[in-house]
């Protein structure tokens, strides 16, 4: 296969890297602390430059991964969001999947 194709289909060289994310939090949270609560962590994943997509309210699932142009997502980017995470007293737990292709899982 051509390097178009591999590029265009993320395959070899091309290939996507990312995880899953499953934030439990806490049910007392007010609205209010839920907005802040997002903040925080897209503000994060930001910082991290990362890029998640998913949702929820209390119960979360995201999948995480490298935002374009950069270079490939890391084990090192997965464990620092996971320190992150880790003191969070607003989550009740988290789940932070392997890394996995992006786009053929």
């Amino acid at each position: 296969m051509n390097k178009r194709l591999r590029k265009k289909r993320h395959l070899g060289e091309f290939k996507e890297f990312g995880f899953s994310i499953s934030l439990k939090l806490r049910p007392d949270l007010a609205e209010s602390e839920l907005d802040v609560y997002f903040n925080d962590f897209l503000d994060t994943v930001e910082r991290l430059n990362l890029a998640v997509g998913g949702g929820g309210q209390y119960d979360l699932d995201f999948f995480c991964t490298r935002l374009k142009g950069r270079t490939p997502i890391t084990l090192e980017d997965r464990d620092a969001l996971e320190k992150w995470l880790a003191q969070d007293s607003r989550l009740v737990s988290f789940q932070l999947g392997d890394l996995e292709d992006a786009w053929y899982p």
